[in-house]
């Protein structure tokens, strides 16, 4: 999993933004949020939610405690036909080991499906 300073590099890059940048946003300089993201300084907490809640990710991913971008409030919305993607994810825990390992396959699957469509 990508530590903490390498997700707020990737955050701000992906937003084609500098440091600096990020940095007004927060109230602070550049050179305090450059030793944040390189993690020679800890960022305080109170910059955490702001930056979550900027670039759309939850706090677990920004602090690198979960590969998943989606904020929790995605998880209840609609996925198809009424079905959240918490009802999803709680469906595929009852399954056994074979049963994941079978979804995971599909999933990939699906995945390799709709690239080939894009592509097309």
């Amino acid at each position: 999993m990508k530590s903490f300073c390498e997700i707020l590099r990737e955050l701000r890059e992906d937003r084609d933004m500098t440091q600096a940048d990020v940095a007004n946003l927060l109230g602070t300089s550049q050179q305090y949020y450059s030793k944040y993201e390189t993690g020679k300084y800890e960022m305080p907490i109170h910059y955490v939610v702001p930056l979550a809640d900027f670039y759309g990710v939850s706090v677990d991913y920004l602090l690198g405690r979960t590969a998943c971008r989606v904020r929790l409030e995605e998880y209840q919305k609609p996925i198809v036909a009424g079905y959240t993607a918490d009802e999803l994810l709680a469906d595929v825990l009852t399954l056994d080991r074979k049963g994941r390992e079978s979804v995971r396959e599909y999933i990939e699957l699906q995945k390799k499906v709709n690239r080939q469509n894009k592509g097309k």
